[in-house]
């Protein structure tokens, strides 16, 4: 999402761009866009890809799912080389995504061809989407995961699947495995020679060798040891809400950094557009206790089709689900610039975040958890929502009542319900609020307005 902050005013006027899985497809030459779909979970951090429109979506689903991860087939990669595959290395080493990474499945007696490499997926029992597969479907990811780990650049299934239902597995393996930060979003389909529709393979590709990779991991290693320290005596929503702003104030946003994609980009080179941001924010929750996934969608904000998708995160907090979409805020698109958070999206329900974006079909696959609460919503807990029934100049006053210290640097973020409310503070706020200080005899020594279209949302930023 790109925004534009300015001296007076911020207001953003697209959205974060959102890479997602391309194909190279001989046969179709087609790129494919994920969908979204999730509930409880938290995972690591996979890495930025290019993508395209979603070829279907579908509104956020409700009730979350529970299911365990089915096992599977034990068999042996096979190295074909293939016309749709470009070379990358391929060291036959396993790199391994973290020194802590193993899996939780267990075996069944009568073992699928990859059986054994579902061990090597990462806390697979937190990992949503991973752990609905079917048996044949696990079976194939569990293939391609270790081939990601070893860096191969082919994979033959030992069975077959059809097309879309790889094209679900490659979202699954970006979103639901974002410790894989090396491996790309283009991939190459494989045609299965016995049923037309089918593959029997895919090529994979990596955007960094087996080196850099290990230092990338023991990097973001060191970064969540010092973060779980950090919160290790808050609550669940004091955590959420520090996590939402370490990274809001120490992320630029930036579509076409190299690592942008990637959490590794978000959290260590502080560069990131919505996808690398979605996935740093769920990465970090996971990594200090707390259920939280990325998801995707399409944005129904006007952005001159810049931004055909957007993702952000679900999470569990004190027992309810809210969404919260920290690349939709008012970010900085530079090291120096300035930036107030508005928290327009900091623990939405369904119905509110349902007007904004539309969750993806490929995640709309599953159920999504239920987000029905507003309860610990930035804005209703706070006091700094203005409903629709509100007069909202005297709401204003209210707030300001309430909220604003004479003296001190103030940033008071207000969402309101209708967009008539809101374009008149966003015109007239700083007139208000000059006229509520000489009410009080309090003055302050500027105000500003920083402003979200998008959500609603502006922020008065007072300095003493």
């Amino acid at each position: 999402m790109k925004k534009v902050s300015l001296i007076i005013i911020s207001i953003i006027l697209s959205i974060s761009f959102f890479g997602g899985c391309s194909r190279n497809d001989n046969s179709s030459g087609s790129s494919f866009f994920p969908s979204e779909r999730s509930e409880e979970i938290s995972v690591p951090v996979s890495e930025e890809e290019s993508g395209e429109d979603p070829e279907k979506t579908s509104s956020e689903a409700s009730e979350e799912v529970s299911g365990e991860p089915s096992e599977e087939e034990s068999a042996e990669v096979s190295e074909e080389e293939s016309e749709d595959v470009s070379e990358s290395e391929d060291s036959g080493q396993s790199s391994e995504p973290s020194a802590e990474i193993s899996g939780d499945v267990s075996g069944e007696e009568s073992k699928l061809p990859y059986e054994d490499y579902i061990s090597e997926i990462y806390d697979i029992k937190n990992k949503y989407f991973v752990r609905r597969l079917s048996e044949n479907e696990l079976n194939v990811f569990a293939a391609m995961y270790h081939a990601a780990l070893n860096f191969e650049n082919q994979v033959d299934f030992g069975t077959t699947l059809p097309e879309d239902d790889l094209d679900r597995l490659m979202w699954y393996i970006n979103y639901d495995c974002p410790e894989l930060i090396h491996l790309k979003g283009d991939y190459s389909p494989r045609s299965s020679a016995e049923i037309s529709g089918h593959v029997s393979g895919v090529g994979l590709y990596f955007n960094m060798q087996q080196d850099e990779y290990s230092e990338c991991m023991s990097n973001l290693g060191a970064y969540f040891e010092k973060l779980r320290k950090e919160t290790e005596n808050m609550d669940e929503f004091e955590k959420e809400k520090y996590v939402f702003d370490k990274i809001f104030s120490e992320c630029v946003f930036d579509d076409y950094a190299e690592k942008a994609g990637s959490a590794y980009g978000a959290l260590i080179e502080h560069r990131g557009r919505c996808e690398g941001i979605s996935k740093a924010f769920s990465w970090c929750m996971h990594e200090i206790g707390i259920e939280c996934l990325t998801v995707a969608g399409e944005p129904l904000w006007e952005n001159d089709g810049a931004y055909p998708s957007h993702s952000w995160n679900i999470v569990k907090i004190f027992g309810n689900y809210y969404h919260t979409d920290i690349a939709a805020d008012n970010l900085k698109l530079s090291e120096d610039s300035f930036a107030v958070p508005l928290y327009g999206f900091f623990n939405m329900d369904d119905e509110m975040m349902s007007r904004s974006r539309r969750v993806n079909s490929f995640f709309a696959y599953y159920e999504l958890p239920v987000c029905d609460t507003l309860e610990l919503n930035y804005h209703i807990m706070n006091g700094l929502y203005v409903a629709a029934d509100e007069d909202p100049e005297l709401r204003l006053k209210e707030i300001l009542a309430k909220k604003y210290i004479p003296g001190e640097e103030n940033t008071i973020s207000i969402r309101f319900e209708t967009k008539e409310a809101y374009d008149d503070f966003v015109m007239n706020g700083c007139d208000r609020f000059e006229e509520f200080e000489a009410e009080t005899g309090n003055f302050s020594g500027s105000d500003t307005i920083y402003y979200n279209n998008v959500q609603n949302t502006a922020a008065l930023y007072i300095t003493p």
